[in-house]
């Protein structure tokens, strides 16, 4: 039996491309990297067992030196592919994996699915030759699980550029209904959450290196950076959420009348600071 890993994101596309390859007799391992900063959402693909593999904070490294730059937020589409395929690639030799499989379309995404930027995702992560993408292999070179007669080329499809009927049609024929929008599960891509991750990371030297629990944090209320980070809930939800992801070396405000709370982290507290917001935003 022929195994591959197919990364399963949850979008539609990385879904078609397992789905395609099993109907043709391979053997799907199917992954799922959970991402810092991804939205999180369990994906059930029927047929297929998926295994989740939570990323750790060393992604954080590609976000703050992305050799290959930024797309349209903070977001480095082409090193994030390269680190997943080499993680993907460390998971071969596990799962007795010959190949990869991936929901790539050329010319969908313009940053990371150009020709140019598939060659180097596939020789940085030293994968050359074994990442397959059956929705548009016959746009691109044949690979070595073609030229050993594990894939039938013929079987697979030349879907290129933005358009999405192709893809919509196969999901009819597939019957697959459940699946995330495009772009929709990055919070990189995101221009708000960007800037305030810019802003976070920018202040590493004053607060210490960013953890999971600062990723929590720059999703829920409103972010003050200076000499200290100050969070100012914005509803009585987040309230309970910033005194819940408080640390011991954090300073909670928590007003005697309807306002909302403040966190500040950093040595230098910006007492005075905090409380005209506070009451800016009572």
């Amino acid at each position: 039996m022929v195994k591959a890993i197919a990364l399963i994101s949850g979008g539609l596309d990385s879904i078609l491309a397992a789905k395609i390859m099993k109907e043709n007799g391979i053997d799907i391992i199917g992954i799922n990297f959970i991402l810092p900063f991804q939205k999180y959402k369990k994906i059930n693909v029927d047929g297929i067992e998926i295994k989740e593999i939570k990323i750790g904070i060393d992604y954080i490294d590609i976000i703050r030196h992305p050799k290959y730059g930024y797309g349209s937020g903070i977001n480095p589409c082409i090193d994030c592919k390269i680190f997943l395929l080499k993680k993907a690639k460390e998971l071969m030799k596990k799962y007795s994996a010959q190949f990869i499989i991936t929901g790539d379309v050329l010319g969908q995404r313009p940053m990371s699915q150009n020709l140019h930027a598939m060659k180097i995702i596939e020789k940085e992560s030293g994968l050359e030759g074994f990442i397959l993408r059956p929705l548009t292999a016959k746009n691109l070179s044949i690979t070595i699980p073609e030229k050993n007669g594990l894939v039938d080329r013929e079987k697979m499809y030349d879907i290129k550029g933005r358009s999405r009927r192709r893809q919509i049609e196969l999901a009819k024929k597939y019957k697959i209904e459940n699946y995330q929008q495009p772009a929709g599960g990055c919070r990189l891509t995101e221009k708000e959450f960007s800037k305030k991750l810019r802003a976070r990371l920018s202040m590493e030297n004053i607060i210490g290196n960013i953890d999971f629990n600062d990723i929590k944090l720059l999703s829920i209320g409103r972010h003050f950076f200076g000499k200290s980070w100050i969070i100012v809930g914005r509803n009585e939800l987040e309230n309970k959420k910033l005194v819940e992801l408080s640390k011991s070396t954090d300073l909670i405000i928590e007003p005697d009348f309807p306002g909302p709370t403040v966190l500040i982290r950093g040595e230098n507290k910006e007492i005075q600071k905090a409380l005209n917001l506070i009451w800016r935003y009572s």
